[in-house]
Formats: structure tokens, sequence, C-alpha cells
């Protein structure tokens, strides 16, 4: 890595798709820095644990949302039974983002295993959502456990079963900067061995034991896979921005005792609501209530 410059302020946000020489293999990799210091703002009482969670999950929701070909989203959730309650990350066809998570009211998560953090008695579960946004085409949702000791595990373990293609995923994620890639076998080569693919994983493995966030990721990967001849095939800007509206919260509020909201309506003559992506607040009244 001593060839590598290292850089001390990051202003861009990049999500890049790459192919090889033998045309066998296909990686992305996303580096998050202004968006996810927009995500952090909005967490700042959250402890570092969770946060390095939700960074991990915000990068795969991107990662993964750029691997399909979708008009409308892809939602990482994780529905945890330890100290991390409920992690959410949706990225939409666009590349625009939006991410929170609720944990337990603790001061110290130090020490805790990943296990702890979101799995205790193994309770909890993950949940992936891709939302074609297509009329009469429900969404597709696919739910696998916890199992496993980090997040790119689990992740990588529900794409090789899911899309039966073999897959490498890491994510890392600190204060400034969240990073992930995604390696996988093309199609076409599903059921046969790759030794371009074996390689790339282990040139991956070997960046990555050493790699600090601190590195440019697309300096550091093409460097490392320069032998390998990486063709960048498209380029994207993720972005966070969050899609919340007053609208989308009457289509919750109906969701919810028809008695309660009218009780509320008529003590209080407005609902409060607030997002919990971008904390953004509403009022709905009666009168805005009844419209929808």
């Amino acid at each position: 890595m001593q060839n590598l410059e290292k850089i001390s302020k990051f202003n861009t946000d990049y999500i890049n798709t790459y192919l090889f020489q033998k045309r066998t293999s296909k990686l992305s990799i996303v580096s998050l820095t202004k968006g996810w210091g927009d995500i952090l703002k909005r967490h700042s009482n959250t402890p570092e644990q969770a946060t390095e969670i939700l960074g991990q999950l915000t990068s795969a929701s991107v990662l993964l949302s750029s691997s399909i070909k979708h008009s409308g989203s892809v939602t990482l959730q994780i529905h945890g039974s330890g100290l991390i309650n409920l992690a959410v990350s949706e990225c939409r066809f666009d590349a625009s983002f939006r991410s929170t998570v609720k944990s337990s009211e603790i001061d110290n998560y130090q020490g805790f295993s990943f296990k702890e953090l979101l799995n205790r008695g193994n309770k909890g579960f993950f949940s992936v959502v891709l939302n074609q946004n297509i009329s009469n085409l429900k969404p597709y949702q696919g739910i696998v456990s916890l199992d496993g000791n980090s997040l790119s595990e689990i992740l990588e373990n529900y794409l090789t079963k899911s899309e039966q293609l073999k897959s490498y995923m890491i994510l890392k994620s600190g204060s400034a900067k969240s990073i992930g890639m995604l390696l996988q076998l093309l199609p076409d080569f599903a059921n046969k061995q790759s030794k371009e693919w074996s390689i790339i994983k282990k040139k991956l493995e070997l960046l990555m034991a050493k790699y600090t966030l601190d590195l440019d990721l697309e300096q550091a990967i093409t460097e490392q896979l320069k032998d390998e001849f990486p063709e960048r095939l498209k380029t994207n800007e993720p972005i966070f921005r969050c899609s919340c509206s007053k609208k989308k919260f009457v289509d919750c509020l109906k969701l919810l005792d028809k008695e309660e909201i009218s009780n509320l309506l008529r003590e209080k003559g407005f609902i409060e609501a607030k997002c919990e992506f971008c904390g953004k607040e509403f009022k709905i009244n009666r009168v805005f209530f009844s419209q929808y």
C-alpha cells in the first residue's frame, strides 16, 4: 500500500462496476462520504457500534440496488433481537438512499459481539425487499436468519443461495466514510470453475487485510487488480435523499385502529409525525387526513 496516496478529505461519493479481462466476474464498489455524513448527523446520539452496522447496511443497499435492473427500490432491513432493534436502508433506482437505526439506550456498546448486538437468542432476522414500482406486481421479499459473524457474511450467504452465483462481499464503515465491495461470478459461468474469480477474490482479501478508510477505494482497487485489467463499465453518484411526505404518513396511519385515530384528531385537532430517516416533522389535521 506504500504507493497509494492517502487522502485526508473526501468529497466524492461513487458506485462503480468493473469487468475483467476474461469476462467471468463482475465487481461493484461503493464509497460514501458526504451521503454517509448526512445520515450520521441524524444519529449523533447513537452508539458507534450501531452506526457502524448502519453504515455497512447503507453501503450494501447501494451495492445491491446497483446490481439489479429496476425502476423502484431495494430495501434491506435488520430486525434485531439484541441491542440493535431495527436498522433499515433503502436505495432507489437513481442511487438516492436513506437509512436509520434504532438501538437500546445504553451508553457503552464496547465488548459486545456481533450476535449480542443483533441476534440474541437467535430471534433476529434479515430481509431484502425489491419493489419494482410496477402496477399489479407485488414487491419481492426474501427473509433469512441473522446467522453469521458479520453483516457481509450474512449478505454473502444470502446472495450465493438466492442467486445461485458465487459472491464475495466486504463492508466497512467508520465515522467519516462507509465502503463496500461485491464480487460476483457472472451467470454464464455459474456452474463452472473460474480461475479469474478466485484470483480476484484472493487479491481483494489481501487488500482488505491492510486497507484503511483514509484511502481512496477506487484507487486502491485498480492498483491491486491492475494485472486483471479492470474495465469500468458504469459509475454513478449515490446521494442521501428522503422520500417522505404527508401523504405517505397518512397511508401509514390508515393501517392503525380507526377509532384511535379519530380520537386523536378530535382531541388535538391534528396528529404529529416525524420521519425516522430525515427528521422532518409533519402535522396532519382532520381535513388533510379525510382527503386521502
